[in-house]
């Protein structure tokens, strides 16, 4: 089911502030609250240098941009800290480029006319021969890859084991751009004038006119509805296609857009290659032009987990970051990803399902909630809300076999459901057998004694901490200059962060940066404190962070504020001194200790209870239980 309701605005945000005594210092950190369902912008340009023309972009889980550029037969790579290399060598012409769920990358070279795989460490090889210009290139789901052939009018199809079936599908005259449906459909945009859009189904028959577009489209995108888009380049406007393939001109963008995508919100972005700026398109149609400018002729965009937006620029040779501002809500996190099937247990006329969370990616907007749902009675359903892992599905039948899927919730954005969980079937709860009474046996009047004092009761000893306290949002890293204009490195975490029943697991918090490589300590901060108070005149908490007053730093005044408090990033800003010998910034990395180990230095694992910032937002261990 889709939730029609759109999400409240987000609430602005005040600084904290943190008071340094005269003393020398080796960290310092900054907090402010982030809400994660709308944010603001700021445009960052260039965010990295390119080779000649670039023109497809991909973004990998660890959220590095990998750009096609069709001017120099090349791969650049631009790491989250915007450092710019070139990656690999491809055919002649890279025209777009993709990623499949492996990280192995795949360009279509216009020139020639093949595709290139590069894998993750960055080695090439021709992957297929085409025959004839490609242009837009796509990988879905299973590790097939997709290109359209511009002169051929066809999509072509390449397995995971390179087997070319060059006339997978028919299309319009001249197919450009390429998006999926949830259902393994493909969409084609044909750049003719009226356009039109091809349906392809994924047995390979097509629909050639599906739906007329504006003059010439070329980008597409779809949402969580099955809704397609498309940005119109001889029009200058975006089209509108209902999944039955009605079409409406939607709104109207800058000149001769290229491309266009879409968060979590719905809200639609468009680049301009024409006029050098971003259309934003909000849910009910209403056009910001521009939104944002961006480098000479971009050419393609995309939007990351976090929200920021990205753009190739084939005219000045760079890609343009828009980066999100909580001063002022506009834009939201990319969608969420399909999670994995979840696991049942049964019970009473119930069952408990416990959701796969998605794993996390720059690509793709982390989950608020899951929805999960009985497969043989859909109106059976239970929402897992985070940090919450499971949910009660109640009113089942005993008797009856059930299984279950889940579907991934973000702002506006519900996901297709995920495979069904393997199949369980409640039960009546058996009663239990009495135990016969046995005969007593007659026994004397005992002799009286004094009575013997009433035992103090023994408390239940209180729960394990959660396997769930934080959540890895990203993390960035530079050099710079700390307060008092000391020589630093200067790391900004964002963590997500859930609000937690047990004070006990919120306090005595240790923050620790590590050299990332030999887990090497560099500096620490004890004796901090998470806490939640309710705001005056709102109807949610906030996080508030308590530091002790000791030499390393002190904290005083200043709260934070924010949308949701199950839907909120801590953003700490730490300016680690640089000395002789210190690790290269990338190689820094946070960690949030609730039980300071003997030895920071060894492995997280369950006797050492540590929640680990990773670099390049690598694999992250949450709380362990209390060990």
């Amino acid at each position: 089911m889709i939730d029609s309701h759109a999400p409240p605005r987000a609430a602005r945000t005040p600084h904290l502030r943190l008071h340094f005594p005269a003393v020398a210092v080796s960290t310092a950190v900054v907090i402010a609250l982030v809400p994660g369902s709308a944010l603001g912008l700021t445009t960052t340009t260039p965010f990295g240098t390119t080779g000649t023309s670039p023109s497809g972009l991909a973004l990998d889980d660890a959220g590095n941009l990998y750009v096609a550029n069709s001017g120099s037969d090349n791969v650049s790579r631009i790491t989250p800290a915007a450092a710019s290399s070139v990656f690999a060598a491809t055919g002649q012409g890279p025209w777009a480029i993709t990623i499949d769920r492996s990280g192995n990358l795949f360009t279509s070279n216009r020139l020639g006319s093949d595709v290139t795989k590069i894998t993750p460490a960055g080695s090439p090889s021709q992957f297929a021969a085409l025959g004839t210009e490609p242009r837009q290139i796509r990988a879905d789901r299973t590790g097939n890859v997709f290109v359209t052939k511009n002169l051929a009018a066809q999509l072509m199809k390449v397995t995971a084991g390179g087997a070319v079936d060059p006339s997978f599908a028919s299309t319009g005259s001249f197919p450009f751009g390429i998006a999926f449906d949830y259902d393994g459909h493909a969409y084609v945009t044909n750049r003719t004038s009226p356009g039109t859009v091809s349906k392809v189904a994924p047995d390979g028959s097509s629909t050639v006119a599906f739906a007329t577009t504006g003059n010439q489209p070329n980008g597409i995108t779809i949402d969580w509805q099955g809704n397609l888009y498309t940005a119109n380049n001889a029009a200058n406007n975006v089209t509108k296609i209902a999944p039955d393939g009605t079409d409406t001109t939607l709104a109207a963008t800058g000149t001769s857009p290229n491309a266009i995508t879409i968060d979590s919100l719905g809200n639609l972005y468009v680049a301009n290659f024409g006029s050098a700026s971003i259309t934003k398109i909000a849910p009910d149609g209403t056009p910001t032009t521009p939104f944002a400018t961006t480098g000479t002729q971009p050419n393609a965009i995309t939007v990351d987990a976090d929200g920021n937006l990205y753009t190739t620029n084939a005219g000045s040779n760079n890609v343009t970051k828009v980066t999100p501002d909580v001063a002022n809500p506009e834009m939201a996190p990319a969608p969420p990803d399909i999670p994995g099937a979840p696991t049942a247990s049964a019970g009473d006329a119930q069952a408990t399902v416990a959701i796969t969370r998605n794993a996390l990616s720059a690509q793709y907007g982390v989950p608020t909630s899951y929805v999960v749902a009985a497969v043989e009675d859909p109106a059976k359903t239970c929402t897992v809300t985070m940090p919450a892992t499971s949910c009660t599905l109640t009113g089942l039948t005993n008797g009856s076999s059930y299984s279950f899927t889940a579907a991934a919730v973000l702002n506006a954005w519900t996901t297709r459901a995920s495979e069904a969980s393997a199949a369980v079937t409640p039960q009546v709860a058996p009663e239990p057998t009495p135990e016969p009474t046995p005969t007593p046996e007659p026994t004397p009047t005992p002799a009286a004694v004094p009575a013997a004092p009433t035992p103090t009761a023994t408390p239940a000893p209180a729960a394990a901490c959660p396997s769930a306290f934080y959540q890895q949002a990203a993390r960035t890293s530079r050099t710079a200059r700390a307060p008092g204009g000391t020589s630093a490195i200067r790391v900004v975490s964002r963590i997500r962060i859930y609000e937690d029943s047990q004070a006990a697991c919120r306090t005595n918090l240790t923050f620790i940066l590590r050299d990332a490589r030999t887990k090497k300590r560099l500096s620490q901060l004890p004796g901090s404190t998470l806490g939640f108070r309710t705001l005056k005149g709102k109807d949610f908490s906030a996080p508030v962070i308590s530091w002790p007053t000791a030499k390393e730093m002190r904290f005083s005044g200043g709260d934070t504020t924010g949308q949701d408090r199950k839907n909120a990033r801590l953003v700490l800003v730490s300016y680690l001194k640089k000395t002789k010998g210190m690790p290269a910034m990338k190689d820094v990395e946070l960690l949030i200790v609730r039980r300071v180990p003997t030895n920071a230095d060894q492995p997280d694992s369950a006797a050492n209870p540590l929640f680990a910032q990773k670099n390049a937002l690598g694999a992250a261990s949450g709380w362990a239980a209390a060990s």
